[in-house]
């Protein structure tokens, strides 16, 4: 079986309008690879920085994967949330990003969205309770992304910077080209 190993971290979060934030994620991939070591699922701490126009998470990730093919590549899943002082989240993004498909070291930006409430009740109700409207089923993001989102009213929120090192083990081994 061909392997792939992901050494690297959820880095930090910018263009936000605060950025007391954490993020949640997800690590998706199809029936042709297999989780070997590394949680597939996770949250950052909370960064409440003073002055940065930034949140710094440093997030350490370490996946493991064996592979019979590229169908169904790993995608990592992103929920971005506010924590305000009251220590309630609100959501301020989803995103979704391929994991690196080449060896040696790569930074990948996640743009990240959030429904938005076209009705000016929705959109008062929003503003008084500092809330936003959330997915009944998030992890549609990746598996009907273009075709969904299409359909749905979405506000463009920041980004957030994954860093990863990878190595591919086996590939040309086992015929597997990437």
């Amino acid at each position: 079986m061909a392997e792939i190993h992901y050494l690297g971290e959820i880095a930090t979060g910018y263009g936000f309008p605060e950025n007391k934030l954490c993020v949640r994620y997800k690590i998706k991939y199809g029936a042709a690879w297999k989780l070997i070591s590394g949680n597939k699922d996770g949250q950052t701490q909370t960064d409440w920085p003073q002055d940065e126009d930034e949140a710094n998470f440093n997030h350490f990730m370490d996946l493991h994967f064996g592979a019979r093919g590229i169908q169904g590549w790993p995608q990592i899943m992103i929920q971005v949330y506010l924590v305000d002082s009251n220590g309630r989240r609100v959501l301020y993004g989803y995103g979704s990003s391929i994991l690196p498909i080449t060896a040696g070291y790569e930074e990948v930006e996640i743009g990240t969205w959030r429904p938005a409430d076209q009705s000016i009740r929705g959109r008062l109700k929003s503003y008084l309770l500092d809330s936003s409207p959330e997915l009944a089923e998030p992890e549609t993001i990746i598996s009907s992304a273009t075709q969904q989102r299409q359909q749905l009213a979405a506000e463009a929120m920041g980004y957030v910077k994954i860093k990863f090192y990878t190595v591919l083990r086996n590939f040309k081994k086992y015929g597997i080209e990437t």
